[in-house]
């Protein structure tokens, strides 16, 4: 991803409400570069995003995936796979215990 893609990337961070520094630790963790993503920001900082944003749309435009490709949606990058893979196995956790809570209860209710 080049640091104009990220720019969009934050850019689309700030406007749903997260601020630089979580951006930046978003794009970080999931693994980006942190010269490019640093790079982004001094972007985003002069104030050309409008620019860094055509220039993006420019480069998908002709890359060489083809025009019928389907390209991710914006924002898609901040998402990491293994933060999806967290967020699952927490709530298989907190099934797992729910379950087991309702059984002891059940047990302590009618068996005791």
């Amino acid at each position: 991803m080049t640091k104009e893609e990220i720019a969009g990337g934050l850019k689309n961070a700030l406007e749903r409400g997260q601020s630089m520094e979580e951006a930046i630790y978003t794009f970080v963790s999931a693994g980006y570069n942190p010269n490019e993503v640093n790079e982004a920001v001094a972007l985003i900082n002069q104030g050309g995003i409008s620019q860094i944003i055509q220039q993006a749309a420019a480069a998908q435009a002709t890359s060489p995936m083809g025009e019928n490709s389907e390209l991710p949606a914006p924002g898609a990058a901040e998402t990491p796979v293994k933060s999806d893979k967290k967020k699952k196995i927490l709530v298989i956790a907190l099934i797992v215990l729910l379950l087991s809570l309702a059984g002891s209860i059940i047990y302590l209710t009618f068996f005791k």
